[in-house]
């Protein structure tokens, strides 16, 4: 009987070991996947300079500022992508069940990420936003590469230009407006953010394993931050508006971001409040009284 238990414990670990480490693995999945998690370690735990200058290497941590969360984004959209069957979108049936597992991971998520805001952890809370983008991205998911990356790129180009309209609605200066804030993570415009990750099912559709679907990533990828970086030459700093819809800020919706995942709606140091792009200013009664506080002033990464 112990001997009986011993194998059997030892075939179950033998069987995760080979989920986990198989032939089925994509390592370049994989390894994205740990340069988001250390990114965003960095930009949280690190202290990161506002800007990048390429002249002053003690800027260039804030290559994480921004970036991290954006990859994190893309990422789930090919993880949505394999586990809907990859290359071709699953049957019916199948698709069904997988829908509705998606849609409990959207609820745990959202869940766990209000739960991360009541604490007042002084840090911008991606969870509840990422649950939400699980949930957009579900109408999409039996479509084509092809279908896909048109609509993300329609999605990457449309959207800048309807976010800081959506920023700019009374309801966030309402009393309700911080908590709503926090419930849907509206510091990361998942409006816009949505293109990340069609773009990552899309990817996955066209045969993520395929070398030459690689390399076409890669040069899609420069070729869209080269375009996205150099279209916030259009920004006015005299016009918010303009600035809003051209910048590549960390974490802004502008086009510049959506075109060269980068970016903070406002600029952000390690001494800024994390009320979320300044709507609140942190000692503003609105800001004391909300069930979700900001926080004291912490990183807005």
């Amino acid at each position: 009987m112990p001997g009986s238990r011993v194998d059997g414990v030892s075939s179950y670990l033998s069987a995760r070991w080979q989920r986990l480490n198989g032939p089925e693995r994509i390592a370049g999945v994989d390894l994205a996947r740990g340069l988001a998690v250390i990114g965003m370690f960095a930009a949280h735990l690190l202290v990161i300079a506002d800007v990048w200058l390429w002249s002053d290497a003690a800027t260039w941590l804030h290559v994480v500022d921004g970036r991290s969360s954006i990859l994190f984004a893309t990422l789930a959209g090919v993880s949505i992508g394999l586990v809907t069957g990859g290359e071709v979108p699953a049957a019916s049936a199948r698709m069904a069940v997988v829908r509705r597992r998606l849609v409990v991971r959207a609820g745990i998520l959202w869940v766990l990420g209000v739960l991360l805001v009541l604490t007042g952890v002084p840090v911008y809370v991606i969870l509840p936003a990422y649950a939400i983008l699980f949930l957009l991205t579900l109408p999409f998911v039996s479509l084509g590469s092809r279908a896909l990356l048109i609509i993300a790129l329609a999605l990457g180009l449309l959207m800048p230009f309807v976010q800081p309209l959506l920023d700019g609605l009374p309801l966030w200066h309402s009393p309700v407006g911080p908590d709503l804030d926090a419930v849907l993570g509206w510091h990361y415009p998942f409006p816009v953010w949505i293109a990340f990750l069609l773009a990552g099912l899309a990817v996955t559709r066209a045969g993520i394993r395929s070398r030459w679907v690689q390399w076409r990533m890669l040069a899609f990828g420069a070729a869209a931050a080269v375009l996205g970086y150099g279209l916030t030459a259009f920004g006015d700093p005299a016009d918010p508006y303009l600035q809003a819809v051209w910048t590549a800020a960390p974490h802004s919706s502008g086009v510049g971001r959506s075109s060269a995942p980068a970016a903070s709606r406002s600029p952000c140091s390690a001494r800024a409040s994390c009320c979320a792009r300044g709507r609140v200013a942190q000692d503003s009664p609105r800001s004391a009284g909300s069930r979700f506080p900001c926080g004291p002033p912490g990183r807005c990464r």
